[in-house]
This record gives C-alpha cells, structure tokens and sequence, in this order.
C-alpha cells in the first residue's frame, strides 16, 4: 500500500466530511502514513473523552467511505486505517 496516496485519501474524507484538521492554534484530526507498517495513523489532537467520541466520529466516516479502521495496537487513542484489499474507487 503507497502510505502516502491512502494518507491523502483520508485526509480528503475526512475534510469531505466537514471535520476541522488539526492546525497550530486549532484543534482537529492529524493523518500520518507508516511507511514500515503499511498502514495510516489517525489522531486527535483533543485527549480525553471528547477526543474519544471525535475518533469514534473519524472511525464511522472512514468505514462508510470504504477503509478498514481499527485501534492502533502500539499507540492508544489513534487509529489504523488501511485500505480494502481491492482498493477504494
């Protein structure tokens, strides 16, 4: 998987969706491509339980445009996302 094709693809989705992105002063998501691992990181950059439901909110939008999304397994309160095997139209 090009990490860094998929990392765009998120970041349309989710700007699509109307979801703030994270900027110096301003609260949101932030996209990262792993290229060792083959996968996208999602963060928030609001901790807590707020942070929670917002990633929650990341998590339906990206599975209803396709990815598959699940908790990171090294990093609690980010996201994996990764791309179906046959790809995203």
């Amino acid at each position: 998987m090009d990490t860094s094709l998929a990392a765009q693809r998120v970041r349309e989705v989710l700007r699509g969706a109307g979801c703030r992105e994270w900027a110096e002063g301003r609260r949101g998501w932030s996209v990262e491509g792993d290229p060792q691992g083959g996968w996208v990181v999602v963060a928030c950059s609001i901790k807590g339980a707020k942070g929670n439901r917002r990633l929650e909110q990341y998590r339906d939008i990206l599975s209803a445009a396709g990815f598959i999304v699940g908790p990171s397994p090294h990093v609690s309160g980010v996201l994996r996302v990764t791309l179906p095997e046959d790809g995203l139209n």
